[in-house]
């Protein structure tokens, strides 16, 4: 039995008028029956109906009517229930050798009255063997047929429409199966960064463009595609001097084509953008590489700081001639005194300085002696000199570090704004601390209530923890411009909470968008960490204005003990 087309969805079935049908169209039926009877009524009913040009085959059994699914096409098959001990089986069966195959289910009164019988799944409608008419049958083939086509337009209409949404604005190809000549639009070309159609005309252009890589996987999804007739989809990268580009996204759906056109592919090429978790995963190589900077950068100093300290020290242990000078200084020259008053100029008595040293006696010159140059007619101590100007050095301020406090602890008195100390303090003195200098520095009323003193104590992250206040905090102080702020950790369950809530101007849309700027990761930071240990943070703002962000982190004591604590 040939294959037929398929028919279009636009067909209306009326089973009261005869052109509902059309006469070119045949329907293909299938008969599933063991029972002489009933299957020589089916025909009987179907040769009295208003169905015209339709073809009956009959099977007596499921796997005769497997075969022939094999090798032919059916647009509607009627099994008889009753001829199966388990109807759910069967019908799977038929289903997974016809997926799209409508079924009307043909049952006796006495089966659908028995106790714990229900209708196999897949049956697209049934009827009772003894309601069975001309005009039933015509009915059942004709609505079951239509629903069926329905559904099927609907699936191709939502999965076209998901195809252009997912999408969007891009650039369409072609490709002619025979001749293999390849049509790019503007889009396209845009894509694979061409100028004009006539640098791609042939599929093996398309080919060429890809990185090496790539290439044989794509061409193999191509011929498949063809083979098969079936979709393309594929995430390619294109090729820069053989270093690998941009990913792009090629996809297509095979057309059989017609009289006057060859089968072709078509679909659509899309830059491949990178995902959020590829982004996130960029953000926190990038602040990881921050930190290894920032600790580089304090351990130079820190290095530079001790060479100071050494010079420092080796300048004024010295005596005599500074040992950087590379000849002796020459004889210091008198310095005019000032003047005691503007109105007697006659006063110009000089005198040596009081540092100055004793000059040598004069070396034999074979010329008269030629005026000192500038630069040694001071006779300053240089020893002294060289040990204030390191000093000065030292004094300069360092550069502003964002991950640092909010705060300055050298302008202040060492007793009141002493650096808090976990190791010193404990977490919840250590906190309090940092509490008390941002109140008394920046004129900001906060309050902090906390729980489980000795379990928080105890908790192995609590130098996590407090890095995450001290962040939090920095953020208001930086950031919110707020008058007050609320702060409370306690244990959820199994996790601890910390929440910071303030009164400022809210969330800056920027802080939460993945493409913040890496000098504006510092809560970006946090989440990395969090995420680390399997706690996450959230920022919630508040009307009409202010912020609660609230950090969850599991629970890991050092102990059992503090665990009842």
């Amino acid at each position: 039995m040939p294959l037929h087309p398929s028919k279009s969805a636009s067909q209306s079935f009326d089973s009261r008028s005869s052109a509902a049908q059309p006469a070119a169209e045949t329907l293909f039926l299938l008969s599933i029956s063991r029972d002489e009877d009933d299957a020589a009524a089916l025909r009987a009913d179907l040769k009295r109906s208003t169905l015209e040009d339709y073809k009956l085959q009959r099977c007596a059994h499921l796997d005769d009517a497997l075969h022939l699914l094999q090798v032919c096409g059916f647009d509607l098959a009627f099994v008889r229930i009753d001829d199966f001990q388990d109807p759910a089986t069967a019908i799977e069966h038929l289903l997974q050798s016809s997926p799209e195959l409508p079924l009307v289910g043909l049952v006796s009164g006495r089966l659908l009255q028995s106790e714990g019988f229900q209708m196999p799944k897949g049956i697209d409608t049934h009827c009772r063997l003894e309601d069975l008419s001309p005009t039933l049958v015509a009915n059942l083939a004709l609505s079951t047929l239509e629903r069926k086509r329905d559904k099927a337009e609907k699936l191709r209409l939502a999965q076209e429409l998901n195809f252009a949404v997912n999408l969007g604005e891009l650039g369409s190809w072609s490709l002619d199966t025979e001749t293999g000549r390849i049509a790019l639009s503007e889009g396209a070309l845009q894509q694979l960064g061409l100028d004009t159609a006539q640098s791609c005309p042939h599929v093996d252009d398309l080919i060429e463009l890809l990185h090496p890589a790539d290439q044989d996987h794509f061409k193999r999804q191509i011929n498949e595609a063809i083979e098969d007739q079936s979709e393309l989809a594929d995430n390619v990268r294109l090729n820069f001097s053989n270093e690998s580009g941009h990913t792009v996204s090629i996809s297509a759906k095979y057309r059989p084509g017609g009289p006057r056109a060859n089968p072709s592919l078509y679909g659509f090429i899309k830059h491949q953008r990178q995902s959020a978790e590829d982004l996130q995963a960029q953000i926190a190589t990038a602040n990881q590489a921050i930190q290894k900077a920032l600790t580089l950068r304090d351990e130079a100093i820190e290095a530079a700081s001790k060479e100071l300290d050494a010079l420092m020290k080796k300048v004024g242990q010295s005596e005599g001639p500074s040992p950087l000078l590379a000849t002796p200084p020459p004889p210091a020259r008198p310095v005019e005194q000032k003047k005691p008053k503007r109105s007697d100029p006659a006063q110009t008595t000089q005198e040596p300085l009081e540092n100055a040293a004793p000059p040598p006696p004069p070396a034999p010159a074979r010329k008269p002696a030629a005026t000192p140059a500038p630069e040694h007619n001071l006779g300053i101590d240089k020893s002294k000199t060289m040990e204030k100007m390191l000093k000065s050095i030292k004094r300069q301020p360092a550069e502003p570090n964002d991950d640092a406090f909010p705060f300055d602890f050298s302008d202040e008195n060492k007793s009141d704004y002493a650096e808090p100390s976990l190791q010193q303090d404990g977490f919840i003195g250590a906190a309090e601390r940092l509490v008390e200098i941002t109140q008394k520095a920046h004129n900001l009323s906060v309050t902090l209530s906390h729980d489980n003193d000795s379990a928080i104590e105890a908790e192995q992250d609590k130098d996590l923890i407090f890095e995450i206040l001290r962040e939090l905090l920095t953020n208001v102080v930086k950031h919110a411009h707020a008058s007050e702020c609320i702060i409370a950790l306690f244990r959820d369950e199994d996790d601890w909470v910390l929440q910071v809530e303030d009164d400022g101007i809210g969330l800056e849309s920027n802080l939460v968008s993945i493409s913040t700027p890496l000098n504006k990761i510092g809560l970006f930071h946090i989440r990395t960490k969090l995420a680390l240990k399997g706690g996450q943070l959230d920022l919630t703002p508040t009307y009409p204005k202010g912020l609660i962000a609230r950090a969850r982190l599991p629970v890991a004591l050092a102990s059992h003990d503090a665990e009842h604590a």
